[in-house]
């Protein structure tokens, strides 16, 4: 391939439509490409299913802040300098096709964004190879020392990923249990070998090294996790080095998990039949896992990172069944947009799964957020877990709600915020909702009082008071936009909204556990419903018994909208970032 020069135009590039955005991609072919990144190149329009033999790259974009210009059918086109770094280190691996979505795909046109990432697990699966460029050698020379590893011991690795669980439930990876007593020993043996091959201090090396390459940016992307399951064998490209990326999950594999499926702990199943040798220098040598032995395995084991290696091996071949477990699985990595924490992990899904969410870019995060909410309380509702769900601490629920929070200028949840301060139109028990489409979630267990202001305090109590303040003004030491709802002692007991009255429903779940919680606000209207007026926040843990007795039970029939909105205005509400 050429490396002469790129020359200059002037003349910007422009897309030309695709005939069908969903069955055609666009494929470049690479001209010439010098080693500082510039890059001249055709792009041409193929049939998904007639497409010559292509590499798919799988990157990370790299800062915008960095861009450069390529030339595209001649004519200029401005791409982020990572873009342009990873085609020319491409070129070194001889192919002549190529598929990269920066380029590939009009990043400026949402329809065909769109419908190019519904398909991108086609894409990637039917690609000769996969890949995945992960940037230059580092100085010190690790990453040359740790690519020799993986490329001279690639049979070994490779075969330790072959006796990996095909499950993808679990980030780290772990061995299927034995046939027999002798493919146990077998695997032992391996094992050991592996161990006695390098000293202490090699080890050692090879794990810094491994480490300072899952610490690379490529491993912390998302959209990464897609690229690497899809690929029949994706190949890591470091520099001009390359080696297969199972290879990467083999060299974990063999030095820090259990030869016998039983966690990290490699004695384990030794030290039953022989414990008077277990203290043994050789013994722990010979059947401690790697790990055991190293400074910073911890700092590995607790930071994530083999989660990406987990879609990279063998292991890749059953697709998650489980949205919700999905996002939990997946929620360490990163991206800019916070809608691709759900479109990213599409071609992961089962296609039953994936085929109930459409991936489209005109919808705000919060429009995502409430079209998947339904699927993650289904999910925990055949768990029987759904009241604990709707928290915003480590469950499921409580990760998708802190990853698609909506930003203040989302739109569509601005919307549904003021619709349901102006109070007119949200019910509950048997009012309609907005549009007559939208899925409806049914919450057990809220309990509720009356609202009652005594002079400058706030109560909830089941009697009316016989001397009713007036709610009409901001009382004395109250916050203009809060109400601060008390015990008898003088506890705080809810944060509310100031446009309460008295009368009104205060709801909270009946879950007795939770230091904090979701509540709402209730209020009777004229055709005998409760409308929701807005959402609160109850402070409770060692409270509990400082609230009034005889509460009245709620079963709320949540329209989806409503339940984004309550669940995300109180997280929101209660941590802001």
């Amino acid at each position: 391939m050429s490396q002469d020069p790129v020359p200059f135009t002037t003349e910007t590039f422009e897309y030309d439509a695709l005939d069908d955005t969903r069955t055609y991609i666009r494929l470049l072919q690479l001209q010439k490409a010098t080693r500082d990144g510039s890059i001249e190149c055709n792009l041409r329009a193929w049939p998904l299913g007639h497409c010559p033999l292509y590499t798919a790259i799988s990157y990370t974009w790299g800062s915008p802040d960095k861009t450069t210009v390529i030339l595209v059918n001649g004519l200029s086109l401005t791409v982020r300098q990572n873009c342009a770094d990873v085609l020319s280190q491409a070129s070194w691996y001889g192919d002549e096709f190529h598929w990269v979505d920066a380029i590939c795909i009009d990043q400026k046109n949402e329809d065909e964004k769109s419908h190019q990432v519904q398909v991108m697990r086609e894409i990637y699966g039917r690609a000769e190879r996969v890949l995945a460029c992960v940037g230059p050698h580092s100085h010190d020379g690790d990453s040359r020392f740790l690519l020799k590893i993986l490329k001279d011991h690639e049979s070994t690795l490779l075969a330790v990923v072959d006796e990996l669980d095909t499950g993808i439930t679990s980030s780290w990876p772990m061995f299927r249990p034995p046939r027999s007593n002798a493919h146990q020993t077998l695997r032992l043996a391996r094992s050991v070998a592996w161990r006695l091959r390098f000293t202490i201090e090699m080890h050692r090396r090879i794990f810094a090294a491994v480490h300072a390459m899952l610490s690379r940016t490529y491993f912390e992307r998302v959209w990464v996790a897609q690229e690497l399951y899809m690929a029949s064998k994706p190949i890591l490209l470091c520099g001009a080095d390359q080696c297969t990326m199972a290879a990467l999950e083999g060299l974990l594999a063999i030095s820090s998990i259990s030869d016998f499926g039983r966690g990290r702990s490699d004695g384990a199943w030794l030290n039953k039949h022989f414990y008077r040798y277990r203290t043994t220098k050789v013994w722990r040598r010979m059947f401690h896992a790697v790990t055991h032995h190293l400074d910073d395995a911890g700092e590995l084991k607790k930071s994530g990172l083999p989660t990406l290696l987990h879609y990279g091996g063998s292991r890749n071949r059953l697709p998650e069944t489980s949205l919700s477990r999905m996002v939990q699985t997946i929620h360490p990595l990163h991206c800019s947009d916070p809608r691709d924490i759900i479109y990213a992990t599409l071609g992961l899904l089962d296609p039953k799964v994936a085929s109930r969410i459409a991936v489209d870019y005109h919808k705000t995060t919060f429009g995502l957020a409430i079209e998947v909410i339904p699927m993650f309380f289904d999910e925990v509702a055949a768990q029987l877990e759904l009241d604990g769900e709707i928290y915003h601490g480590g469950s499921q629920a409580g990760t998708l709600l802190r990853m698609l929070r909506p930003s203040d200028d989302d739109a569509h949840y601005s919307r549904a915020i003021a619709i349901r301060t102006h109070r007119e139109q949200q019910h509950v028990q048997g009012s309609a909702p907005l549009s007559r489409d939208r899925t409806r979630t049914k919450v057990n267990h809220w309990s509720g009082h009356r609202l009652w202001c005594f002079g400058s305090t706030w109560r909830m109590g089941v009697n009316e008071p016989t001397t009713i303040a007036n709610t009409t003004e901001t009382l004395p030491g109250s916050h203009p936009g809060l109400v601060k709802v008390g015990s008898k002692r003088g506890h705080l007991l809810a944060i509310l909204p100031n446009n309460v009255r008295n009368g009104d429903w205060l709801l909270q779940s009946a879950s007795p556990w939770q230091l904090v919680c979701p509540g709402l606000v209730l209020r009777s209207t004229a055709g005998g419903t409760l409308a929701i007026i807005s959402t609160a926040v109850f402070i409770r843990g060692e409270l509990v018994g400082e609230g009034p007795e005889g509460a009245t039970t709620f079963t709320i029939n949540f329209d989806t909208e409503d339940l984004g909105t309550c669940l995300f205005h109180f997280t929101s509400f209660w941590r802001r970032p």
